[in-house]
C-alpha cells in the first residue's frame, strides 16, 4: 500500500470530515479545508506513529510539516528509515 493510500485511510479515522478526504488534494490545506483540527493532528500523529513504526516528537510537528498531504507524506518518507522503533 502506498503511503498516500495509507495516510488516507488513516485521515478518515480522525477527520471532521471524512467524506471529503478522497477528494482532498495533495496540496490543500488539511486545516482550511475543514477536514483537521488541532485535536485531530494529534490524534492523526499518533495514528502515524503506528502505522508507519515512527516516532515523532512533539517538537518536530508544525504546519509546515504537516499542513497538507504532500507535506506529511515527505515528512514520513524522510523518517522512515531514519527512527524505525
Amino acid at each position: 500500500m502506498s503511503i498516500e493510500v495509507a495516510l488516507r485511510t488513516e485521515l478518515r479515522k480522525v477527520s471532521l470530515f471524512p467524506e471529503q478526504v478522497d477528494t482532498l488534494g495533495l496540496h490543500d490545506s488539511l486545516f482550511v479545508s475543514g477536514i483537521l483540527d488541532s485535536l485531530g493532528l494529534v490524534w492523526l500523529i499518533s495514528l502515524i506513529e503506528q502505522e508507519f513504526h515512527l516516532s515523532i516528537p512533539l517538537e518536530e510537528v508544525s504546519l509546515d510539516q504537516f499542513g497538507t498531504l504532500a507535506e506529511i507524506i515527505a515528512f514520513i518518507e524522510q523518517n522512515e528509515e531514519r527512527d524505525h522503533i
